[in-house]
This record gives C-alpha cells, sequence and structure tokens, in this order.
C-alpha cells in the first residue's frame, strides 16, 4: 500500500515489481510445503524401518547378508539337513570365502614394470610376479634371515625375491593374438589394471584367472574430428528415451540427409544398475554409429541436472514421481555416449 499509486497516476515500476513478488509468493509457499512433505515422508520411512531392525534385534533375529544370500542358506545346520549340498560347516566355509574373498584387483600405473605394481606379467617368460604382503613378505625374510630393512647392499636382491612370488605358464592367448599384443603395447606408455580371481569347479578342485583391462587407443585426433558447420546430431534425453535431430548449425533441420530424426524409447523404471547400464549402452552405440554413417558430430545437451531433479524430486507428490526421477540417468547416459563416440 506503500507503494501503491495515487488515482490519476500511472503505476510506479517499484509498485510492478512489489506485485511480482507478491504473486510468487504462493508458488515458493506450495514449493516449500511439497518440499517439507517429502522430507516427512523420508522420515517416517526411516523411522519404521529402524522399528523393525530394532524389534529384530531384540528377537534375535538378524537377516543381514552382504553377499549370496542362496550360499547363506546352503549353510549346514538343523533346519536345512536333507537339503543343503554341503557335508559340513567347514565345507561350507570354504565355499564362502571363495565366494566372497576370491579375488583382487591391482590398479593399473604407467610407470610401474608391466604397467602395474603388484601384479606384473613377463611376455617373453609367459611368467606373473605376484607381490606379497608385508606380513607374508616379513615372514619369508625371518625365515631366510635376511633383515627387513636396512643392511648390506648384497641383501636388496634377496629382499625383493621375498615380496614377490614368480608363477610359470601364464599367457594371454585370447582374441588371436590381439589380447597378448594389446598388453606389450601398453607397457611403459598406459596402465594395465589386473584382477586375479579363484573359482571352484564342478568337480570341486580350485580354479585361478588372471584378467587384464588396458585403455586401446581410439584413433580419435581432434584437429581431424568432424566440426559443427557440416551439422550435427542433436540429442535430447527425457525419462522416455532420447530424441535425436540432424540440425544445420543454424539448428534447422538438414535436409539432404535420410531420416532426419528419430526417437529411441527405454523403460528404465524398477531395473538395477547393470541392466539399466546395459539397455543405455545399447541405445548410445546405436546412436554413434547413425553418427558415424552420416558423417556429422554429436551434440548433446547439458546434462547437469543435479540441482534441477533435486528441486524437482522436492516439489514431487507420489512415490511413482520419485522413482522416474531416480530412473532418469542423465550422467550415465551422458559417461556412455562420450565414450561411443
Amino acid at each position: 500500500n506503500k507503494v501503491a499509486p495515487k488515482p490519476g497516476k500511472s503505476r510506479s515500476n517499484r509498485y510492478l515489481t512489489t506485485l511480482a513478488r507478491l504473486r510468487e509468493v504462493d508458488t515458493e509457499l506450495e514449493f516449500c510445503r511439497n518440499w517439507v512433505a517429502q522430507k516427512e515422508r523420508v522420515l517416517t520411512a526411516k523411522r519404521g524401518k529402524l522399528s523393525s531392525l530394532l524389534k529384530a534385534i531384540d528377537e534375535g533375529r538378524y537377516s543381514l547378508c552382504f553377499g549370496s544370500k542362496k550360499l547363506l542358506q546352503q549353510r549346514p545346520g538343523a533346519h536345512n539337513t536333507e537339503t543343503t549340498p554341503f557335508a559340513s560347516v567347514e565345507d561350507w566355509h570354504e565355499a564362502w570365502d571363495t565366494a566372497r574373498n576370491g579375488q583382487v584387483w591391482s590398479i593399473g600405473h604407467t610407470a610401474k614394470p608391466s604397467g602395474n605394481s603388484e601384479l606384473q606379467w613377463l611376455p617373453d617368460t609367459n611368467q606373473l610376479r605376484v607381490r606379497l604382503t608385508d606380513k607374508l613378505a616379513h615372514e619369508r625374510m625371518d625365515a631366510l634371515g635376511i633383515p627387513r630393512s636396512g643392511g648390506p647392499q648384497k641383501v636388496m636382491p634377496l629382499r625383493m625375491k621375498c615380496r614377490f612370488i614368480t608363477i610359470d605358464g601364464v599367457d594371454f592367448a585370447s582374441h588371436r593374438g590381439a589380447a597378448r599384443a594389446a598388453l606389450i603395447d601398453a607397457f611403459g606408455k598406459r596402465p594395465v589394471t589386473m584382477r586375479l580371481l579363484q573359482r571352484l569347479s564342478p568337480v570341486g578342485e580350485r580354479i585361478w584367472y588372471l584378467q587384464a583391462s588396458v585403455d586401446v587407443p581410439t584413433g580419435f585426433n581432434p584437429e581431424t574430428a568432424r566440426t559443427r558447420e557440416a551439422g550435427v546430431l542433436g540429442l535430447d534425453l527425457n525419462a522416455r528415451g532420447v530424441a535425436w535431430a540432424v540440425v544445420k548449425p543454424d539448428g534447422n533441420r538438414l535436409r539432404e540427409v535420410h531420416p532426419q530424426s528419430g526417437f529411441l524409447d527405454w523403460d528404465l523404471k524398477g531395473l538395477s544398475d547393470s541392466v539399466r547400464k546395459q539397455i543405455i549402452g545399447t541405445t548410445v552405440v546405436e546412436l554413434a554409429r547413425l553418427a558415424k554413417r552420416l558423417g556429422i558430430a554429436v551434440a548433446i545437451e547439458n546434462l547437469d541436472f543435479a540441482t534441477k531433479k533435486a528441486g524437482l524430486r522436492a516439489g514431487g507428490v507420489n512415490k511413482r514421481y520419485n522413482e522416474m526421477l531416480s530412473s532418469f540417468a542423465s550422467s550415465q547416459f551422458a559417461e556412455l555416449m562420450t565414450r561411443a563416440c
């Protein structure tokens, strides 16, 4: 009322600005109420879970399992004497340790021999050098009477032998020699990540596998890459799929190509992360092949939806809407699209 125009006078800018702010108050209040209601729903659900857990603890009933639920149910006991495949708890423990603790990852490092510091493959002799833990290495040093540190210079090679064990007959013979050649080419240039794992065969024998991962050069050269002047394949991501269109620099469709636009749909609701990633990966590969066939670049929108999704989720009114936002894998799509290109 203080800034209201007098009779016969026009409305001032200050008056118009005040009116605009007042009109936004109802919208802001509704947003805040929805945000608080959503937090209350989450808090109520967590209190319910807490109550269930406390009740289970009081009754001595636990249902916590990190790993295979099926294997846990096969633990020999009075309730499954006729159905469990294990003769004793010791046999079950061995299978459990194999399933849960049967693998070792070693992240690669370019500066290390063979591109890795713990698992080093020697292609000339087909040997694998495995670095032991400090505890095992110290036990071997103590058994041979080698000092753990210091001492004369001549004990250094002996100390290194205690830190590594050598396994003969290890070779990468798959993919018609391409895997072996890729590893040898990566040594000294790119890191090599190794994975050592063990599994039990159907007859009960322990089998070891060695897997190596290396980034193979794609041949991409920014200097010779396609420019936007020839047109781009524009992508628009939403919860139902990906819409694409071939456009010119001015934003109009490129009429000389066929097809000019399309839509690749998907349904990611209720799927696990691995299945969702597989569906998205299939879609981005199809888009990358289309762009390669047309000989144009790919333009993708700015998919930093973290803040926007938080605001939308706060204003959500039901569980189905929040599930739709959770399955809206924008960052995952952008990452896979970049890798595919």
